[in-house]
């Protein structure tokens, strides 16, 4: 169990089984007004947390995030509380209309298990198409890249546009992924700014995605890319901002440089996908205070596009003359914000595309 709390903000990471009943009501009601950042565990079993959702309809709970399984009666109290600029993390058991939940959000992820087609006119149920969602199929047994190709194109927001499409824990084989990936051609599916699909196997699992993962030909090891940059994360140490810089040397690159707001969105989304946490950018005012550059030199945008913003309403970044060093942090969900270079972190590096 993690429950604890921040100026504004309460953050609750805890099975959902433990929160039932007298601590639940208890926290809604210490919450009223208050952001909320809801985790409810375990993420791998499709069981909706309805129960947990209704009490905050009408509540005055703000869900800053939430992540967790959800059913048909969850869905009105879900929308009635998720904060502009919310992330959504959604597991459903079930084929289910999540429309009301379209908004402005930082992220909208769900995950489903495959759903076999019911009749020759089955129904559909469209994701909002804004943001654009992220689709997972989890554990298509072998066989059944039929029923993937049906799940994904019942849930296709209108304009058949995600953010990204994954199976994961698959057991499809090699030979039924190009009907499957023919089939979601020929029905328009595409992700984000990339017309055609490819697949590609990952740690046991099989991407079915447009640009998001590593296509080879394209990087040097070990850069994949992501989006449209060669990118290398060091995950196994942390670094000072100026060590960290070294360290991408080492490996033919430097930290990296966002000049294009997509693909920010692009690598940011991954990084919280994959739940990792504080990483360095290659951007400082060292040398001139207020005046934020890049490592090659470039000027860097301000403002909310791409700075973090507190719910007391400070926005980064703060604190002149002290934190020179631009890091890209969980706790600002990904924005950026300026720290101490003394502080060490993990490492994005950059390299050119061959």
């Amino acid at each position: 169990m993690l429950t604890h709390a921040k100026p504004n903000v309460v953050v609750v990471d805890m099975d959902a089984a433990a929160l039932r009943g007298a601590p639940w009501r208890a926290l809604v009601a210490a919450a009223r007004g208050v952001g909320v950042r809801l985790v409810l565990r375990p993420h791998d079993v499709y069981v909706p947390h309805d129960d947990l959702l209704q009490p905050l309809h009408g509540s005055g709970v703000r869900l800053m995030r939430f992540e967790g399984c959800v059913g048909p009666a969850g869905v009105p109290s879900l929308a009635s509380c998720v904060a502009r600029g919310a992330w959504l993390d959604i597991h459903m058991a079930a084929p289910l209309d999540l429309s009301a939940l379209g908004g402005t959000y930082k992220g909208f992820w769900v995950y489903t298990r495959p759903l076999p087609p019911s009749g020759p006119s089955s129904p559909t149920w469209p994701l909002p198409p804004s943001p654009l969602p992220s689709l997972y199929v989890e554990g298509p047994d072998e066989g059944s890249w039929g029923a993937v190709a049906h799940t994904i194109t019942s849930l296709a927001p209108h304009g058949k546009r995600f953010f990204v499409l994954a199976l994961r824990g698959s057991r499809l084989s090699a030979a039924q992924l190009p009907p499957l990936l023919r089939a979601l051609r020929g029905e328009g599916i595409t992700t984000l700014d990339v017309g055609d699909t490819h697949a590609e196997v990952n740690r046991h699992s099989i991407f079915n995605i447009m640009d998001m993962y590593s296509i080879t030909g394209l990087c040097v090891h070990p850069f994949v890319l992501l989006g449209t940059q060669c990118v290398h994360i060091i995950l196994t140490e942390h670094y000072p901002w100026h060590d960290a810089r070294s360290q991408c040397g080492l490996v033919g690159g430097d930290l990296i440089v966002f000049d294009d707001c997509e693909q920010y969105h692009k690598v940011s989304l991954y990084l919280a996908e994959q739940e990792y946490q504080d990483f360095w950018l290659g951007g400082s005012d060292e040398a001139e205070e207020g005046q934020w550059r890049w490592v090659d030199g470039s000027p860097m945008a301000m403002g909310l596009s791409y700075w973090a913003n507190a719910v007391t309403g400070e926005s980064e970044p703060n604190k002149p003359g002290v934190e020179n060093c631009l890091e890209l942090s969980c706790v600002w969900m990904y924005r950026f914000s300026n720290t101490l270079c003394s502080n060490v972190r993990r490492v994005i590096c950059e390299a050119d595309p061959i």
